[in-house]
This record gives structure tokens, sequence and C-alpha cells, in this order.
């Protein structure tokens, strides 16, 4: 039974200006050991961390879920039968603050937040089936030594206050006070279907430096998560800074604007820990928080201390596994697969971040723009699964949805709109397009009919929508603050995009009205853009994402489409043969080039080394993805570029972004040519057209499709192309290579073509 009743050690809330320690609470109880299953279910809101006669046993970190929980609380349920003693146990927890007070975000209003509290417990200990107790005031809390906790300004930590066997059964807690009742949260109550977070790999430093009073510890790489601190020869009350942060700074040191904004307390910063030492041997390693970063600034420690310290990162993430692979003969292009890997799962935390140091937040278009390439890689259909779930909980009545999810209200007013809110659909369409669910699509059902008559009703007077974000992070200008295209092109074409989803994935599931309340609107909206905006075989608007997203959704006739497509490579060629579009736009630019005779193109675009390009990013050495791409000139000068072509002068911001990603669906879809689920209607059918570019000797791929692993390799040499196919039984395939086409069901095939280049 999930337990109505919360508790609390206080009613007071951590924040910058009164510090309130993260609570221990505990309760002693007697049990006779019986056959009969024993369960403890428990919400720890924020998080929590649960222990049972002294032993941790709580479900990876950051449990139980982030959530607004006036949409969704959260309950783990733990089984615990043979873990229990005869006679006396206890159960101990720690709270953090979490997204319940997640003050270090007032960028979002969370500081506003209605649901905004003291962190509190709900726990029920059931055996066979019928409750033994409930958390309540029985319950016994004290302050730990977690003195501060925030999502984004990190802990404080004062050993000295530790308290040893707090969590045993035989530990004596009568000077402890009572715990108090504490409100309920009007979210539904679940258990969450997401992968639990956990350490995926341990990454030592690669090097330590002296910097003034500290040292600059660098691991290497892009990551999240934080570091255990060990040290020896400590003496009590010695303070220890740690700062984590992604890029230094032109001096050798910190650079921290690109992950705080100015309504950052400059005094607190982010991403940074205190820690005050007790005597002797110690460790540390932060309960409540995480961190992006590739250096930990360490201040407070002698030199001496510095020989027998250990500063080991924790790759936190998202348990989840690795689907897809995809390598070639060009070593520029495979970095640029890993750094779409590397950017993709460190950030994933419970849900999609857009990035795990500034901001941490669910933004609904980074997810909706990454949720192909991600099915490529991952087993991401639980983490889907789990935040559409939030998704159609923050849906107001009217329909709109919120740019960031979840939220406390912000993101209605500005910070969504159609490239955005497509997350609704997005995240089901691929889950059957990949993995032939439907459940996704079925449970979303009404929410998706909700916004379709939504963003009907905000056409303009030309039939056109025009309400939300454009296409953001234009090349070469500074996240979003200015983008060519006009948003009434973007707008309507992604709203085009979301009713033929929708229709498609209403057909499956046999729901015709509303199939066709979409292609109603579809058509209306078409006709409306056409009037306005088409001439012939362009668009009017003189712009890369104009011209690409018109021809990807097939606004253009039969007999215009080459000169349409010829169009978008004059835009190209006239922007020196760079790209020059936003994320919004860019999403399908390769595709277009490649579905199209311009895979080459296409290729040019992403590695070559002058900017923007992801070559650019990758001669620079970064392991993850930009937020934006800009032109930082020299490669030892990062923090600033003159000006842009646009006049403002700019910094550089997030370097772990994962919604530029989509490159990967071209690596995989177009040089290597594994197509699957192409039409919609089978998800046990690919098609394998391979683009045998002049730029590679060879290319492969895999995917873990439902019935096993689809795999592609195709090389020239002599004069000859070899591609090899693996079809799982279970799956059938089309081998397309020119004219040429065969069918493939369940084998392994090697073919050999005359090579044209």
């Amino acid at each position: 039974m999930f337990s109505c009743k919360f508790i609390a050690a206080t009613e007071k809330f951590c924040s910058y200006d009164e510090f309130v320690s993260a609570p221990y609470l505990r309760k002693t109880f007697n049990y006779n050991k019986t056959n009969k299953k024993a369960v403890i279910n428990i919400c720890g809101l924020g998080f929590y961390r649960l222990f049972l006669n002294g032993e941790e046993i709580t479900k990876g970190y950051l449990a139980p879920y982030q959530s607004n929980p006036d949409d969704v609380v959260y309950y783990d349920v733990y089984e615990v039968t043979k873990r229990l003693k005869d006679g006396k146990n206890a159960i101990g927890v720690m709270l953090g603050n979490g997204f319940l007070n997640g003050f270090g975000g007032n960028v979002w209003d969370f500081e506003k937040a209605a649901f905004r509290s003291a962190p509190k417990l709900a726990l029920s200990f059931e055996v066979g089936g019928k409750v033994v107790f409930e958390a309540d005031e029985s319950f016994k809390t004290h302050p730990s030594p977690i003195i501060f906790d925030d999502l984004r300004a990190g802990e404080r930590y004062d050993a000295r206050l530790e308290i040893n066997g707090w969590a045993n059964a035989d530990f004596d807690d009568g000077a402890w006070e009572n715990a108090i009742k504490a409100k309920e949260p009007n979210g539904d109550k679940r258990t969450s279907t997401a992968p639990t977070l956990e350490v995926m790999q341990y990454i030592s430093p690669k090097s330590v430096k002296k910097y003034k009073e500290g040292y600059i510890f660098d691991y290497g790489m892009n990551t999240t998560g934080f570091a255990e601190l060990k040290l020896v020869g400590a003496k009590s009350g010695q303070r220890i800074d740690l700062t984590y942060f992604e890029e230094l700074a032109d001096d050798g040191g910190m650079f921290l604007k690109n992950i705080m904004f100015d309504k950052t307390r400059q005094d607190f910063g982010v991403q940074h820990e205190v820690y005050y030492c007790k005597d002797g041997a110690q460790s540390y390693l932060p309960s409540f928080t995480w961190h992006g970063y590739r250096y930990i600034f360490v201040e407070g420690i002698t030199e001496e201390q510095l020989k027998n310290m250990s500063l080991i990162t924790y790759e936190i993430r998202s348990s989840v596994n690795r689907r897809g692979g995809f390598s070639c003969s060009d070593k520029v292009v495979n970095r640029i697969a890993e750094m779409v890997y590397r950017s993709d799962v460190t950030n994933l935390f419970h849900y999609p971040t857009d990035c795990p140091h500034r901001e941490k937040n669910g933004w609904t278009a980074d997810a909706a723009l990454s949720a192909e390439q991600m099915h490529l890689q991952l087993d991401i259909e639980r983490v889907h699964g789990e935040w559409i779930e939030n998704i159609k909980r923050a849906q107001r009545d009217d329909g709109a949805l919120p740019g960031i999810v979840p939220t406390s209200g912000w993101g209605f007013e500005w910070g969504n709109g159609p490239a955005w809110d497509t997350v609704l659909f997005d995240l089901p369409y691929f889950a059957y397009k990949y993995r032939g669910e439907t459940g996704m699509i079925k449970s979303a059902k009404e929410e998706m009919i909700k916004y379709i008559r939504y963003i009907s009703s905000k056409r303009n007077d030309d039939g056109l929508i025009a309400i939300g974000l454009g296409d953001w992070c234009q090349t070469m200008t500074f996240s979003g603050g200015y983008f060519e295209t006009p948003l009434e092109i973007t707008d309507s074409l992604v709203s085009v995009e979301i009713c033929r989803k929708a229709a498609k994935m209403f057909a499956l599931i046999g729901m015709r009205a509303y199939r066709s309340e979409c292609l109603k609107l579809e058509k209306e909206l078409v006709k409306a853009f056409k009037n306005k905006w088409i001439t012939g075989y362009k668009v009017k608007a003189e712009t890369q994402t104009a011209q690409c997203m018109a021809i990807d959704k097939g606004l253009f006739p039969e007999s215009l489409k080459e000169k349409a497509v010829e169009e978008l490579v004059r835009r190209i060629k006239r922007d020196n043969w760079h790209m020059n579009v936003g994320v919004v736009g860019g999403l399908k630019l390769f595709d277009v080039l490649s579905e199209n005779g311009y895979a080459d193109l296409a290729y040019k675009l992403i590695v070559q080394p002058t900017p923007p390009s992801y070559g650019y990013i990758e001669a620079r050495g970064d392991t993850t993805l930009w937020e934006d791409f800009y032109d930082f000139g020299p490669y030892d000068s990062r923090t600033y570029r003159k000006e842009s072509p646009y006049g403002e002068r700019v910094q550089i911001n997030s370097l772990n972004h994962h919604f530029w990603g989509f490159v990967y669906t071209y690596f995989v879809k177009y040089l290597v040519g594994i197509n699957y689920n192409p039409n919609f209607d089978d998800p046990h059918y690919v098609e394998i057209k391979p683009v045998f570019t002049y730029n590679l000797d060879y290319a492969e791929a895999h995917y873990d499709s439902i019935n096993g692993k689809i795999c592609v390799r195709w090389e020239r040499c002599g004069g000859i192309l070899t591609v090899k196919v693996t079809v799982p039984n279970g799956i059938r395939a089309k081998l397309i290579v020119g004219d040429n086409e065969e069918e493939l069901s369940g084998e392994t095939v090697v073919r050999y073509y005359k090579d044209l280049y």
C-alpha cells in the first residue's frame, strides 16, 4: 500500500539565506520471522536514501524520480524479507531537497513552486500484504552532516556532525526529536518504470595541475556525476572546496560563465561542494546532487595532502544499454559519433535533460530532436515512457504544453510551441517505429488529440501558426537569441509533421475519427502555407531551413522537386558551403540532401574543419556536442569570440547538449543504409540502402532490433563495392543498391557491385 501520510523533520526549508540540514529519520520495530513477504513502500521527496539495520538498500542514486509532486508522486517498493532479523530492526532514511525544493533553479521559477516544502517522507511496512505501520510522528529525526543541498548549487557537508551507527537497530535515539506531519502532495501515485541511476564507470584524473591556491583535476572527458574525495592527514574544521566545471578559462583556470545565469547567487555559484573535515582519514561522496564537468578545482588542501589524496569520478546516469553502433574509415566521423553517444547518455537523469550543469531541465524540444538517434543507440523506451506520463500531466486543460517537464508552471508563456510540443508525439511515434510498442500511443491518445485541437485554434488570419520558439541556436548566433527563418514557417511546418505522425498513430490503434481530424488540419495547413510562402520551386524566406523543411514535407510538386533541391544547394553555396540552420531546420538537412543525390555535400557540411560544423568541434578535442555552433577563433582562446555575424558579442555556451545529435541518424540511415520500419507499418521490416560516398573506404553499423541484431558493412577495394548484410530471423529486409533490389530474411549475405566513383 502506498501510504498517504507524509512526515517531515521541520517545516523550514533550505535556501541560500537559511541553511536547513538534510534530515535523518529512523524508526525501530520488532519483527518475528515468518514465511510471509515483507515489503517497504517509500516515497522520499525530493530524494531519499534508505537504510535497513544500518545497511543502505536504496535503488540507484537520486531516488525515486524527479517530478512535480502535484502531477506525479513516485514510490519505490523494496522486498526486504531476507534482510530482516528476529527481534529489533531499524529503518533509516535520509532526505534531500531534489526537485521539491529546487531553489537554485530560480531562472525557471522553481523557488516559487506551490509545492515547495522541506523534504518529506511517506513509508509503509507490510508483512503478508498487511500494513504493520506507516511513517508518522513516532519516527525520530535529527539533522545530518549535509547542512545544505541543492540540485544546481551543490552540497555542503560537515564531517564533524556525522553520527556513527545512526541507522542501526541498537542506536539510542532518545535525544532525537519526533517527526511532524507534512502535507500530502496532489499528484497521482505510481512507481517508476524508468531505469535507475547507476555508476556506469569510474574515471581517474588524467592530470592534476597547480592553479593559484588550489589544484585542477582533469578527467579527460566531459562527464556527469560527482567525485569521491578520499583524504588522510586532515584537521578537524579544515574546509575543502570542490568546483566542477567543463571549460578552462584563458588563464588556465575555471571558466564558469557558461554554466550559470545572471540570477545565480554568485557567492554560491553552481556545482560547488564545500566539505568540512573531521580529524584523520575520511571520504565524502555527494548524496543529493550531480554535476556535468570535465574538471574539478580543489581548494583548501595542502601539497602534502595532495600526495595521498584520491578524487575518483563516479559517472552517474540512467542505466540504459547500448543498442546500436557505427564506425567508418574516417576517424573524424567516428569521433563525432562517439560525441553524440556521450552527449546522449550523460544527459539521462530519469528523463533526458538539456544539459547536466547549468539547467538540468527536461526541455521538450531537446528530447524530440534526439528521439530517433537515441533509439538507434540506446534502449531508451523506458526513459521516454515514464517521462511522457509526466508530460501528459503537465498539459493544461486547453491543450497547451510547457517547454520544460517537470515544471512548477513556467514554460507556458515562453519556451514552448510546436517545435517543442512535438515531444508528445515523437516519443510514442519512435517507440512504435523501432520497437513495435503501442502502449505509449494508447496512453497519450487523449492528450495528443487535445493538443491537435489546441494548435488548430492558434492559427492566424493566414491560417498558419506562429506562437512558439523558432529555429533555435542558429549557427553562429547565441543560443536562440536570433533566427533568420520566420517563426510562422517553422511552427506551421512542424505542425504539419505533428498532424501526419498523429494520423499514423491513430490509424494504428483504430482511432479513425481522431485520424480524420489530424488529416483535415494537416491539409488546411499545407494549403495555407503554399498560398503564402511558396512560389514555384522556392520558399520565399531565403534560408536553408525554410527550403529544407518544405522539401522534407513534400510541399513542391514532383515536377519541381529537383529544382527545389537545387535551390537548397544554392543557398548552401551562398553560405560558403556551410550549414546555416538552427536545430529545427538542421534536423532534416542531411536527410534531405542524402535522399536527393547530395549525400557527399551532407558529409562535407558535417566534417569540414571550419565553423560552423561538427568537424570544427571535433578538431578542438571535445568529447560531447556543443549547444551552439560558433567560431571561437584561435584554439587557445575559447572564452569569447570577437562578434557574431549578427553583431552581438557572445561567450562560449554549454559543451554538453544532445539536441544536435541527429547527425548520428544520418550516419546509420544513409551512410550505412539501415532504414528501420520506413513506412511506419511493420516493425519487423528494414530497408537497407547505403550511400557510397567517395569520402569513405568503408562504413558499418548495427542495430539490435526486436528480433535480433541487424548488421550492415560496405567497403570499397579495387573498383569493387562489397556489401555484407546480416538479418536475424523474424526480420524481413530489402537490400537496395542502385537498380538492384533483393529480399532478405534471417540470413547473412555478401554482395559485390561496381564502384561508380
